[in-house]
């Protein structure tokens, strides 16, 4: 019985070339199901329970932010109004980052959803904290 040479280094680079590729086609498959998705085509009540807001009350805050967010044309990007809806997921269950990437079709990183909460809630707070949030600035104002 003859013994053959085993390459381990060949082996190992081979495996960690079939994990990258592997990768690879993950997330392109997680970006094609992310950009099919429309959370405005959910039924009223499983939208009201995602996000908390009934759906003419979201696309108001939504139109309303929009001016205020960064949309550089970018094929990779997450659209702007699934950072919106994975932000009002966020606010509306208050569950860890990762799980809100995987439900409801939103499909992005737990990167992506930090920064998407980041961003989403600046942008709310930067167009309606002067319309909807008075705080008193002197005594007189708190009476």
């Amino acid at each position: 019985m003859a013994l053959v040479p085993i390459n381990i280094a060949a082996i190992l680079a081979v495996q960690e070339e079939e994990r990258l590729d592997d990768i690879c086609i993950e997330n392109m498959e997680r970006r094609l199901m992310r950009n099919q998705s429309d959370p405005f085509s959910l039924e009223d009540v499983r939208f009201k329970e995602l996000f908390r807001l009934n759906k003419d009350m979201a696309q108001y805050v939504l139109n309303g932010i929009i001016p205020h967010l960064n949309q550089v044309p970018n094929p990779v990007a997450v659209p702007v109004i699934l950072k919106f809806f994975a932000a009002l997921h966020f606010y509306a269950t208050g569950t860890y980052q990762r799980v809100i990437g995987r439900s409801y079709d939103i499909s992005m990183s737990r990167q992506s959803i930090s920064r998407a909460i980041h961003e989403i809630t600046n942008a709310i707070i930067s167009t309606f904290s002067e319309q909807l949030v008075h705080l008193p600035r002197t005594a007189l104002e708190n009476m």
